[in-house]
């Protein structure tokens, strides 16, 4: 039995590659993905949503939840990827704007907010003449990765290592 060679050329004719008579060729292109069949019967059966999730780390949540009310109330205001306080209409959230998401009195929602900071849950960034609070990603986070900036703000964070500790 003698095996015979293919050639693979391009469209100028020129030899790309050489296979076995006997062996499946498959090209890639970037961006392409191999599906086995298994996945593509499972993926038959799901739906995407229209909508994203906040991933919420519930070691922690349920430690500041009990402690700072406002909390979970301001967890839906969490922005995709960048964890910044914002509306749905991108605007962002100051912190005399908090009193009245959270129905709470406006001393109520300085104290905690001065709490939340002091835990290091929500930090408070000034950008371009404007301050930002930000939620910490080792807590909860919309999205499924976070930018690098985000990142290098909480990688210091005593909840990261409460993570990692749970994790190992």
């Amino acid at each position: 039995m003698s095996s015979r060679e293919l050639y693979i050329c391009d469209s100028d004719g020129k030899i790309v590659d050489t296979i076995s008579a006997g062996d499946k060729y498959v090209k890639l292109s970037d961006g392409d993905r191999v599906l086995r069949k298994n996945v593509i019967e499972y993926l038959s059966d799901t739906m995407d949503i229209k909508y994203s999730f906040i991933k919420i780390n519930p070691y922690s949540y349920c430690d500041i939840a009990n402690k700072y009310s406002i909390f979970p109330k301001l967890t839906k205001f969490i922005g995709y990827m960048d964890n910044i306080l914002e509306y749905s209409n991108g605007k962002n959230i100051r912190r005399k704007d908090i009193a009245s998401i959270c129905n709470v009195s406006e001393s109520t929602a300085k104290r905690q907010i001065k709490g939340l900071i002091q835990e290091d849950v929500i930090h408070s960034v000034r950008k371009n003449k404007n301050y930002y609070l930000i939620m910490n990603p080792w807590i909860c986070f919309k999205g499924r990765k976070i930018y690098l900036s985000l990142y290098e703000e909480f990688k210091l964070s005593h909840w990261r290592n409460k993570v990692e500790e749970v994790q190992k």
